[in-house]
């Protein structure tokens, strides 16, 4: 599957929505504090960032085929 790009920032070019999703990932668990001992090392830190986002792009992918994705507009009420 080739991957689009995203464009969350356009001061990011070539930002993917794998990129994306590993740096929220990471942002997140720098920001908790927690650290496991198998990611002691920035390189492991990373792997497991970019494991994630490949599982939840893989998960994305199969809600969308099943027509199951969440749809985002059912979090928010109609606007007048």
């Amino acid at each position: 599957m080739s991957e689009q790009k995203f464009t969350a920032s356009p001061a990011i070019p070539g930002l993917t929505l794998t990129d994306w999703i590993a740096i929220q990932a990471l942002a997140a668990r720098i920001g908790s504090g927690k650290e496991t001992p198998d990611e002691a090392t920035n390189e492991a830190a990373v792997s497991w960032a970019y494991k994630l986002a490949d599982a939840i792009i893989k998960k994305k992918a199969e809600r969308e085929a099943a027509g199951t994705r969440v749809r985002t507009e059912d979090f928010y009420p109609p606007e007048e």
